[in-house]
């Protein structure tokens, strides 16, 4: 019997020995670990032990607190990341890492969640500051103005070095850019412009701020680039008779602050070179070379304005002056005009603004501008069998975009301004042939493009769904003895007014409702514009565009009739009309069409000037020059003046020097 009864104490105890170390082990590991404050490991430990005695209080009021500054602790690190200085998006997104873990341990913390919503707001703002250097950069980088590029791009590597591909495209930029401004350097070089070549070494090294080649050039280049050396490149200069050269390094000479020894070599220069320049100048057109007398005469002024007081320096200019117009008309009547300007703004320089040059100039100039100016003749559109109307909207329209969105350069010609041509051609619909005999008979002068296009589809679809809902309502209230209160009452005929008051209730109420169905409807409306045009080219008589273009809108109105005792209100429907719909796709579908027409005649000074290179490469003189011509003419006419112009009338005044192998 003892032996029994100690047999079932040592089982009891066991028992109790097993329960009391179910979840021990993890909690005491946990507490441990806690007070080392290792929070994040301890708390799947106090997990553990959670899981192994759900019921243990003590568990779960140290699972509660490890959760609270385990969170607590998780925001102190974003707080540190976010004073960091300067912050960078890494900072931002480590203290993003850190708030989301928080919330994971404690999901209703109100500090992680404020924090959490305001890192977004931070993060989308780098994000977008980003971007917009991004864009700026990119943008510049096509532009080559690869200073601005990189600039744009190294204001993000402060706070954002990760962002998209920015570490490659900064080495690449800066790349592009050393090659670029060192091409530079030698082109000056070449042409011995050393404040060019100074500035064109600065920017690389702007680039490069650590090359220490490209300082070391640059250094030695400004310690050369002093008065002396500029009077010894003039005097060298004049004996090779290169007088252009010699004014140029004068000049440089004067703006170094010279002494007096060195003024007075200056001051020699001036006075021989301006009497040798008209001596040159008057030999130049005797033999015709126009010119090279042109710049003699042009440069001697620079030289000595005295000069041209000297005897027989006015009939001089008055014969230079005399034969540049006279080979400004020849140009002119053999189809020359560009050149026949060129001359003519020559001969206005000498003349100090003589007013009959200056007219001959504009017009001229007016010729020129009708020959860039490229004019785009736009006929009625073909309009559908069922809608005859139609075309003639469409064609307004594109009228409108075009005028309003061609540059100066283009011109947009209607069908008031083309006259009875228009029904001639249109008779033929605007076939090749009808183009083509119109421009051998001369009817299509000063027309360069023509449209022609069909309104193929001008058409709303209509489509309405329309049924029924159902809705339980509530009409009213029934009201039924309580049996409940019948039985009381029975229990309890003569009841107090206490025992009354904690009775049940006499009546049950009920809500009386009604299956109630009203009508809803969905109206879909689609305006469908299908439009084929073709652009035609009259030089050419080529179709250099030929394309059909869809466009669709769509409008979505809803109604219901609308039930007020179950509060569903009545909603009217609301659709735009068919014309307003219509006109949307139109607009669409028209600045498709016009934005491909008009692209062809973008950046036409750009042409031109691609188109003289090219012919230059043939040995061709006038065709060039009517080419440099039309670039500067259409800047001209766009009221823009960019590199383009610069390097046009530079390019000219090459042309013409080396056509007479005049010194360059």
């Amino acid at each position: 019997m003892l032996r029994r009864d100690l047999l079932l104490a040592g089982i009891a105890a066991c028992v109790i020995a097993g329960c009391a170390t179910a979840g021990k082990e993890s909690f005491d590991i946990a507490r441990e670990l806690e007070k080392q404050q290792r929070f994040e490991d301890a708390l799947p430990m106090y997990e553990d032990a959670i899981a192994k005695d759900a019921s243990n209080p003590e568990y779960r009021g140290a699972l509660n607190g490890i959760r609270a500054r385990l969170a607590r602790q998780l925001l102190a690190s974003a707080r540190e990341q976010l004073d960091t200085s300067p912050l960078k998006h890494d900072n931002l997104r480590n203290a993003q890492g850190y708030v989301d873990k928080a919330l994971k341990v404690d999901r209703d913390n109100v500090e992680a969640r404020t924090m959490a919503d305001s890192l977004k707001g931070q993060l989308d703002a780098m994000a977008k500051k980003a971007e917009t250097s991004y864009a700026a950069a990119v943008k510049a980088l096509e532009a080559r103005e690869w200073l601005v590029a990189l600039e744009r791009f190294r204001e993000i590597r402060p706070y954002y070095p990760s962002y998209l591909d920015l570490g490659v495209k900064i080495a690449t930029t800066e790349n592009a850019a050393i090659a670029f401004f060192l091409k530079e350097a030698d082109r000056h070089k070449a042409s011995d412009d050393v404040d060019a070549l100074i500035r064109s070494l600065e920017a690389a090294l702007a680039v490069q701020p650590g090359n220490q080649q490209i300082a070391a050039v640059l250094k030695d280049v400004r310690n050369k680039n002093t008065a002396v050396v500029n009077i010894e490149k003039a005097e060298k200069s004049a004996v090779e008779n290169r007088w252009d050269r010699v004014r140029f390094y004068l000049k440089k000479a004067q703006g170094m602050s010279p002494d007096k020894a060195q003024g007075d070599r200056i001051g020699k220069l001036y006075a021989e070179g301006g009497a040798k320049l008209l001596e040159k100048a008057s030999a130049d057109l005797d033999k015709k070379a126009l010119y090279s007398a042109y710049v003699d005469m042009m440069i001697a002024f620079d030289f000595s304005p005295a000069a041209f007081k000297s005897p027989g320096a006015d009939e001089l200019r008055s014969q230079l002056i005399a034969q540049m117009i006279a080979r400004a008309d020849e140009l002119d009547a053999a189809g020359y005009i560009g050149l026949a300007l060129y001359w003519s703004e020559c001969a206005y320089r000498v003349s100090g603004s003589q007013k009959d040059v200056y007219q001959k100039i504009q017009g001229l100039k007016d010729k020129v501008r009708q020959r860039v100016v490229k004019k785009i003749a736009i006929m009625d559109f073909n309009p559908p069998a069922s809608n005859p109307d139609a075309a003639r909207l469409v064609t307004d329209s594109l009228l409108s975009y075009m005028t309003r969105n061609a540059s100066g350069d283009v011109k947009i010609l209607a069908r008031d301004v083309l006259g009875a041509l228009i029904k001639e051609i249109e008779l033929g619909q605007a076939g090749l042939y009808d183009i083509e005999s119109a421009k051998k008979s001369g009817k299509l002068k000063g027309t360069d493009v023509f449209i022609f296009g069909s309104l193929l589809q001008y058409a709303v679809e209509k489509n309405a769904e329309e049924g029924q809902k159902m809705v339980i309502a509530k009409v009213g209230i029934d009201r039924e003895p309580n049996p409940q209160y019948i039985a009381w009452l029975n229990a309890n005929p003569k009841a107090s007014d206490e025992e009354r008051r904690n009775a049940p209730p006499p009546f049950i109420e009920k809500d009386r409702t009604e299956t109630i169905r009203y009508k809803v409807a969905t109206h879909r409306k689609t305006a469908n514009v299908t439009i084929s045009f073709r652009v035609i080219d009259v030089e050419s008589g080529e179709v250099v565009i030929t394309k059909t273009l869809k466009s669709r809108k769509e409008a979505v109105g809803t109604y219901s009739e609308g039930v007020d005792i179950a509060g569903i209100s009545y909603q009217k429907l609301d659709l735009p009309p068919d014309s307003d719909l219509l006109e949307r796709a139109v607009d669409e579908a028209i600045a498709d069409l016009g934005h491909q027409v008009l692209s062809r005649f973008q950046n036409l000074q750009e042409s031109y000037l691609n188109a003289a290179e090219v012919l230059k490469k043939k040995g061709e003189t006038e065709p060039v020059a009517e080419k440099y011509m039309d670039a500067v003419v259409t800047e001209e006419v766009k009221n823009i003046k960019s590199p383009i112009t610069e390097n046009a009338r530079r390019e000219l005044d090459l042309l013409m020097k080396r056509v007479e192998n005049y010194p360059t």
